[in-house]
């Protein structure tokens, strides 16, 4: 415990939480938690909303996943189970620990939470590359503690006024903390969201640390993604607030907010509000009537749509100018501070050396060289406390470069596969000309075997009708044109398309219907058939007795 009267008094806690979707998201990444330690109830059922802190206190936590397809829900719901369950089992269950510990078991349990994201990607391939912020409060009697990683934050709202408590660590808050950008260019830079630390990014993440708050009577702790602050500043915050005493609708109104002006990322906020129980409630000032167009909210720029993309690369450029001016700045003050500090010390040697020397002479004099020698080992001190300054700033500036270099490769990538897109789109044009001659070729083919079948139905049918014409020859031969009447032989030949070799030659008729008395001749061996149809005889055939057999029309 903290030791003072207010810590010694019980404490009450009015607290709700709420996430929405926003205007322009198609999920919601973001994830909170509201717990109470000390009765290990989890949630916002009624005895959690309205509670007494007890010697273990509540935890508060908002997540703001990262990752889109990469299961940025997936990583802030990881966050907030697993900083709950480690500090549950390190904090809420050992009896022996004092207040000093919580915050340091909650910088562990948040490095806990980064770890297992890591692990949890590698693992799954549909999952590699997520990631979260977050930031979180444990609270217990008379005293909050607080930690954060990436631009999540956290707000303390005492007396009217909103301090933000935590610090962003993001790509834009880096350049303006070194002065290399206005906090107007801030606002307006294309790339304020992207952050510096975020659990799943490394196996070990950099968290931001707050120094312990005291609580008094009334004061209000407010915990809320980027969703909300991207869209409101802290005087928007503090005349919502103060607007209602219901928990409930400080969280709709909050939202409500930032969704009027945008709505362009998913929105979550925790309100918790601490009294001392026993106490009047605090008198909240009246909140000044604005309306949107009169508070000026931060300008975020929206979603840069494709034509957009060299607008970007230009400012991202400027940005890494900047920074990079930036670092040979502080290179150059570095140097100049390493010199002078050589000086300082050759001085300051001398100056013993002169004490040592003129020991014997008055008292004055020697008390002025003492002097003289205190006022340059202040100055020593100082030199050295700006030079480590320095170095820190050194430090923070090649990160800053190392972040510079990793958008550059990020332009060069998304440059190599825009040309790679082209040249897959001229591939599949050529595919397709390919594909259109082969189809073309195809019909081509297909009439040519259409023309074929033709000639050969073509062929068949004159093969059978040959084959008609020889069988009927080979029966006149066999039988004598008398087994065939005119008509018939006219209709054979009209079938068969012969009529043009020439007309057919029959025997002649009998003269009368008696029967002859001269015996009947035997018949005459049948002629020579040509090739081409039936040779016509030169003279005309002997008489002879009619065939007395039926006539056999061929088929």
């Amino acid at each position: 415990m903290g030791g003072t009267e207010e810590n010694m008094q019980a404490w009450k806690v009015t607290v709700f939480g709420r996430t929405d979707l926003g205007r322009q998201r198609q999920n919601n990444e973001d994830t909170f938690l509201v717990a109470d330690l000390t009765r290990k109830i989890l949630g916002l059922p009624p005895e959690v909303r309205v509670h007494s802190l007890g010697p273990k206190g509540s935890l508060f936590i908002v997540a703001d996943g990262m990752g889109g397809a990469n299961a940025g829900e997936v990583a802030s719901l990881l966050a907030v189970e697993q900083i709950h369950q480690t500090l549950e089992s390190t904090w809420a269950g050992c009896e022996e620990s004092g207040d000093g510990d919580l915050q340091v078991r909650l910088i562990e349990a948040v490095k806990a939470a980064n770890r297992e994201i890591k692990h949890r990607g590698l693992e799954d391939d549909n999952k590699r590359g997520m990631g979260s912020t977050c930031v979180a409060a444990a609270v217990v009697p008379g005293r909050a503690y607080l930690c954060n990683v990436g631009d999540s934050r956290g707000y303390l709202l005492r007396g009217g006024v909103a301090t933000q408590l935590t610090h962003d660590q993001s790509f834009v808050q880096h350049l303006l903390d070194a002065g290399a950008i206005t906090p107007e260019q801030a606002a307006n830079s294309p790339r304020r969201n992207v952050v510096t630390e975020a659990l799943g990014a490394r196996e070990e993440v950099n968290v931001g640390e707050v120094a312990p708050v005291d609580l008094q009577h009334g004061d209000i702790i407010l915990l809320c993604s980027d969703g909300l602050t991207c869209h409101a500043e802290p005087e928007d915050l503090v005349r919502v607030v103060h607007s209602t005493r219901d928990p409930i609708e400080r969280c709709k109104r909050l939202i409500d907010l930032a969704n009027e002006r945008g709505g362009r990322d998913n929105v979550t906020v925790i309100v918790a509000e601490f009294e001392l129980e026993g106490e009047p409630p605090v008198v909240r000032p009246e909140p000044s009537v604005k309306t949107d167009s009169q508070v000026s909210p931060t300008k975020v720029p929206g979603e840069l749509a494709e034509e957009e993309m060299y607008m970007s690369i230009s400012q991202t450029a400027q940005e890494v100018l900047a920074a990079e001016t930036e670092l040979s700045r502080i290179r150059s003050q570095s140097r100049r501070q390493s010199l002078l500090t050589g000086f300082l010390l050759g001085a300051a040697v001398g100056l013993v050396a002169t004490v040592i020397v003129m020991g014997s002479q008055e008292g004055s004099v020697k008390s002025d060289l003492e002097r003289k020698l205190g006022e340059l080992r202040k100055e020593n001190e100082e030199i050295k406390s700006r030079q480590s300054q320095l170095l820190q700033d050194q430090r923070r500036s090649v990160q800053l470069k190392t972040e510079c270099d990793q958008l550059r490769q990020e332009v060069n990538r998304r440059t190599e596969e825009s040309t790679k897109l082209r040249e897959e789109l001229v591939r599949s044009q050529s595919e397709a000309n390919a594909v259109r001659k082969d189809r073309e070729a195809a019909l081509q083919e297909r009439d040519a075997v259409r023309s074929s079948h033709d000639r050969i139905e073509r062929r068949v049918k004159s093969c059978r009708d040959s084959a008609t014409c020889l069988g009927w020859l080979r029966t006149l031969a066999a039988t004598g044109p008398a087994s065939v009447t005119p008509k018939e032989a006219i209709d054979l030949f009209h079938d068969l398309g012969l009529w043009g070799l020439g007309a057919p030659v029959f025997p002649a008729s009998p003269t009368s219907s008696a029967p002859s008395s001269s015996p009947t001749p035997s018949p005459t061996k049948s002629p020579a058939v040509h090739p081409s149809g039936p040779r016509r005889p030169s003279t005309a055939p002997s008489a002879g007795p009619p065939s007395q057999g039926r006539s056999r029309r061929l088929r």
